[in-house]
């Protein structure tokens, strides 16, 4: 409601463990809790006229988590098999068909609605382990998932985007399964927007002309400052000011999509004026 209410209209809701994560096992049953947030949150966006960019699965979830929901930390896999990576898994059979069962169970659930104008597959891909050097594997992936849409599902009008952390990794975005280019971007340098501009309008980035947009930004968190991101520290009233308006008028898709928390609202209301 508060982004709607200042004249928002696009938002990414990502499908993280710790929010509306639904968990895929390897028996195709998922977590009824968090789809039933989901369910609440898009039936919202649709109420105020927003658009969802959807990521379905963030840096590895899909396969690889503690069971406690700490994404970045080494867990079971039902489908890692010894000396295999993670890149190892979009190869795997038995791994695909879950996937596409995931897939499936999402376009059937919410994907199907307009409310929904994108889905982002495989978030900040270039962190997999085993991605250097195994870039096809990937490409043929997104391939996969486009062809999958288009041929089972009869359907040609949702985007589909990923997301990188790495500014050398952007040939991915020449696959013509993907429409948007999406850069997550932290930096806690008072430049950071004029570096976002440089990003933006990179020669190798204006080549492949598609839309651009920051799909995360904000300032750095975790060790490098000692805060996490659900610290207030890593967002300030210039740099989500700043960051918001520079990116606005950048040439992109739209406005960079600041790194937020939902239980920080309060501190939002109290602290940030409408733009």
């Amino acid at each position: 409601d508060n982004l709607a209410d200042n004249g928002g209209n696009y938002v990414r809701i990502g499908m993280a463990p710790w929010s509306t994560g639904i968990d895929p096992q390897a028996n195709n049953i998922y977590a009824q809790d968090k789809a039933c947030a989901l369910d609440s949150m898009l039936q919202i966006a649709a109420r105020r006229g927003l658009h969802v960019q959807l990521a379905i699965d963030l840096t590895k979830d899909i396969w690889k988590d503690d069971g406690n929901g700490n994404w970045f930390v080494a867990g079971p896999s039902p489908y890692k098999k010894t000396g295999m990576t993670e890149a190892d898994l979009l190869q795997d059979s038995a791994a695909l068909v879950n996937y596409d069962n995931y897939i499936r169970y999402i376009y059937s659930r919410w994907a199907f609605s307009p409310v929904v104008a994108s889905l982002e597959i495989l978030g900040e891909h270039d962190r997999w382990e085993g991605y250097e050097g195994r870039e096809k594997i990937f490409n043929d992936f997104f391939s996969h998932v486009d062809n999958l849409l288009k041929n089972e599902f009869g359907d040609s009008l949702h985007m589909i985007s990923t997301s990188t952390t790495n500014g050398s990794h952007y040939e991915i975005f020449q696959n013509a399964a993907i429409s948007v280019i999406d850069r997550h971007h932290y930096d806690n340098d008072f430049r950071c927007n004029q570096k976002r501009y440089g990003i933006i309008h990179k020669r190798s980035v204006e080549k492949i002309n598609k839309p651009f947009l920051f799909g995360e930004m904000g300032m750095i968190n975790g060790p490098v400052n000692e805060s996490d991101a659900d610290d207030f520290e890593h967002c300030n009233d210039i740099s989500y000011h700043n960051a918001l308006w520079s990116t606005f008028f950048m040439g992109g898709a739209g406005t960079g999509l600041y790194w937020w928390q939902w239980k920080n609202d309060a501190y939002r209301e109290s602290n940030y004026p409408a733009l």
